[in-house]
């Protein structure tokens, strides 16, 4: 029988992967100018996308990245942060050298942040059925320094952990700091990521300002 907790992984990673591929009616694949359209610029993404890569895979070597810009007029919501409204998106399909999917990167492409790190089931696969399984302060470790390898090891940001789940196979916690959430799943067995995915925390100014934002599209 496929363990609890392998399924709530891919469910998990499902979920985050059909929101990223933002498939919602109104996606377009943009001919826009991201510069005139004032938008994250594909080697600006590009450039901030490569030390992911480098994080996540060290060992491989000519990881390809390939970009797309992606509006959607009517806005797409996080599934765990209905607040959180993105219309336009840079989609990072990651693939080895072989052409095997790796995973997604997404970034909003209006506020240059990270959105989420989804890999594939090509990298997840094996790993997850081998190895010693970590006791609960190694998986707590590991998760810190994934939240501070892929958020910027110069920002001195202090993660919070709210919330924690641990299961035979997976580690999901839940992460805050300086108005930020974070969520991820990390592999038990080799304390490899799974999914990360960012947002900002719902404030009474940023309620309002999604709130007037929404009424300016729906005019």
């Amino acid at each position: 029988m496929r363990n609890h907790g392998i399924a709530a992984v891919i469910v998990l990673a499902g979920i985050v992967m059909a929101w990223i591929a933002l498939s919602g009616v109104g996606r377009e694949r943009a001919p826009v100018n991201a510069a005139s359209a004032n938008l994250l610029s594909k080697k600006d993404v590009l450039a901030r996308t490569g030390p992911v890569v480098s994080t996540i895979w060290p060992e491989l070597q000519n990881v390809q990245l390939s970009p797309d810009l992606i509006l959607t007029p009517s806005g797409i919501r996080s599934p765990r942060h209905a607040h959180q409204v993105l219309t336009a998106a840079w989609q990072i399909l990651c693939e080895d050298a072989h052409g095997a999917s790796l995973g997604v990167v997404t970034w909003n492409a209006k506020s240059g942040e990270l959105v989420s790190i989804v890999l594939g089931s090509n990298w997840t696969r094996d790993p997850l059925m081998s190895g010693p399984r970590m006791n609960e302060s190694e998986a707590r470790t590991m998760t810190r320094h994934w939240l501070r390898d892929l958020t910027g090891r110069a920002t001195n940001v202090s993660w919070r952990e709210v919330h924690e789940k641990i299961d035979p196979r997976t580690v999901i916690s839940d992460w805050t700091a300086n108005g930020r959430t974070a969520h991820l799943a990390v592999n038990l067995r080799t304390g490899g990521l799974l999914v990360l995915r960012m947002a900002r925390e719902r404030t009474p100014e940023r309620q309002a300002a999604v709130a007037s934002a929404e009424a300016v599209r729906t005019r």
